[in-house]
């Protein structure tokens, strides 16, 4: 017996080193029948070895009904991991993630690539502070698309400290009301575009 607990041990070590081996399939809601996250510290937190999740259907920041602002103290969802799906392009599938005081999505850390943020609706960010809708940080890696932006501080941001960020942007709408913003698209625009 000795010698099997070895082995699923060394199994375990090796699979915690490679995050694309790692068990996926799990999932915050589901489409059109999510959860209501709000009035948190932080409200989901994707860190450590979590990584292939599914995040859906959520209302994150506001009252059940979405018309009450409740926030989340830091930010409305930290992805720390890969392969994370944020929203989706199934029916229902989207996320309303509002009223955080820092940012409604900040993805950031080594381990932070190949997520999607896919058609969400991330709106009225804290005023004061912060108030992005998403933060892609240090060396991580998103792809941005078919999201919705209203009332932010920014809609989008990519920062770093020496190493590489990016974020891949693609039919991303944010209309010209989010006047603080540092992108803006007219709500009629065909595409996107990054300034």
């Amino acid at each position: 017996h000795r010698y099997r607990c070895e082995r699923t041990f060394a199994a375990r070590q090796r699979q915690l080193r490679n995050p694309r081996r790692r068990r996926a399939g799990n999932q915050i809601g589901t489409p059109g029948n999510g959860n209501v996250i709000s009035d948190n510290g932080r409200g989901v937190v994707l860190g450590y070895d979590a990584s292939g999740y599914l995040v859906r259907g959520n209302i994150i920041g506001l009252s059940k009904d979405g018309n009450q602002a409740m926030g989340n103290k830091e930010y409305g969802l930290y992805i720390g991991t890969a392969d994370n799906v944020i929203g989706g392009t199934v029916l229902g599938a989207f996320n309303m993630i509002a009223a955080s005081t820092y940012y409604g999505i900040y993805i950031a850390g080594a381990g932070a690539t190949n997520n999607r943020v896919e058609n969400n609706y991330l709106h009225n960010q804290a005023r004061v502070g912060g108030g992005y809708g998403v933060v892609v940080g240090g060396t991580a890696f998103a792809q941005i698309t078919g999201n919705v932006f209203e009332y932010n501080n920014h809609s989008i941001a990519a920062s770093s400290t020496g190493s590489r960020s990016a974020c891949s942007l693609q039919r991303t709408a944010i209309p010209y009301r989010t006047a603080m913003d540092t992108i803006g698209t007219a709500p009629s625009a065909p595409a996107p575009r990054a300034s």
